[in-house]
């Protein structure tokens, strides 16, 4: 509600202008807000919920008291409470696969971070509860998707359409009249219920670049850690584009069309979207990831500058190697310059074309206006218009 009040604040001339302002304010806030559980889940959880106890293994069993040990390590660390209450094990070396997920805290406690093993293969190789979690959130963001696309893009505004035609035929019958319904009546209360604008419910430029832009954030961002999220992501943008075209011609109803040069603003978002997504990938490898989420924080910052520059340039050269623009609009371009120049160098051999004085049709008793024909419209001699 708050971003159109300032978009329209803004007055600008056409609406290309008015769709790339609403894109700069919404995009970075949207954008934000869908992914920043994705990356607290991956990075910052770790961190944020640590498990803390007097003893390593009184830190474990917090941790493992309830959902159990870790499948895949070698065997279920056997515990053993003292006479004196404490809490110890049998085999000292049962837990050694955990110290890797552990540290000590400013009040001399041992904790486990928040990103503890729930799954492991041999001693070292676990997957955390953290990783575990983000790829359930991510298969669960598509199928609701999907669902949401159905219901809010195309459900609800047909229902409410055909409510709408359903009523005025009730009205007419209720009269005694018996009238068709036209098409042309149809699409005008489409229009008037669905029409192609921000915050309606037939959707408008901004709102539909959004869902795919979130899309395409989310797959590119987090496609280190669930790579089958590319299948899923396939499908759902299919079944979503499907959709779309149809609210586009039975729902929206054709809206009238608009000249715009490309997609706008769009080009430098998603462009944005690529670069964060090469940065969190890189970091989910380095600070996620076995074996390097092992290393000392040392390490971890020279890999991550390292492979973090490398994909870059990757992906500079990638840029500059493809173009933008394909070789048939390039030689349109080329072929449009020549003939423009061609023009401009034969314009010199003829001379202007100038109409004399006499010659000339004066319209300043035509009248132009739509008012009533007792009313009469002067145009003044110092404002009127020659016609050549």
């Amino acid at each position: 509600m708050i971003a159109p009040v300032i978009v329209n604040m803004q007055n600008h001339r056409t609406e290309f202008d008015h769709n790339n302002a609403m894109t700069r304010v919404l995009a970075m806030v949207k954008i934000f807000v869908a992914l920043f559980p994705f990356v607290n889940q991956a990075f910052l959880k770790k961190f944020s919920e640590p498990t803390c106890g007097e003893s390593f293994v009184d830190a474990a069993l917090k941790v493992y008291g309830d959902i159990g040990w870790p499948d895949g390590i070698p065997h279920a660390p056997p515990v053993l409470k003292l006479a004196n209450g404490t809490v110890g094990l049998v085999d000292g070396d049962a837990l050694l696969w955990l110290t890797q997920f552990s540290f000590i805290n400013r009040r001399e406690q041992q904790c486990i971070y928040g990103c503890f093993p729930v799954r492991c293969v041999g001693n070292a190789a676990c997957v955390t509860n953290c990783m575990q979690r983000l790829e359930q959130d991510l298969w669960l963001v598509y199928i609701t998707h999907v669902g949401c696309t159905v219901a809010f893009s195309l459900v609800i505004p047909i229902a409410l359409a055909k409510i709408s035609v359903v009523m005025e035929l009730w009205k007419v019958q209720r009269r005694g009249e018996d009238k068709p319904y036209t098409l042309l009546q149809f699409q005008a209360k489409c229009s008037e219920i669905a029409s192609y604008e921000y915050g309606s419910w037939g959707g408008s430029q901004v709102e539909d670049f959004l869902e795919l832009a979130i899309g395409f954030a989310m797959l590119t961002c987090f496609g280190i850690a669930l790579p089958a999220m590319a299948v899923l992501a396939l499908l759902s943008h299919i079944i979503e584009y499907r959709l779309l075209a149809y609210r586009m011609t039975n729902v929206t109803c054709r809206p009238f069309p608009a000249g715009a040069d490309g997609i706008g603003v769009w080009d430098k978002i998603f462009d944005a979207i690529c670069d964060l997504a090469v940065i969190i990938n890189v970091g989910m490898a380095v600070f996620c990831l076995y074996p390097m989420r092992h290393w000392t924080i040392r390490h971890q910052l020279y890999a991550f500058a390292v492979l973090e520059h490398t994909m870059f340039a990757i992906r500079y050269i990638v840029k500059i190697t493809i173009s933008g623009e394909s070789s048939q609009l390039k030689r349109i371009d080329d072929f449009n310059e020549r003939v423009v120049a061609l023009i401009h160098s034969r314009t010199s051999r003829y001379a202007a074309v100038t109409v004399p004085e006499d010659c000339r049709q004066r319209a300043s008793s035509v009248n132009v206006s739509l008012g009533p024909k007792s009313c009469h419209f002067e145009v003044l001699n110092d404002l009127s218009l020659n016609f050549l």
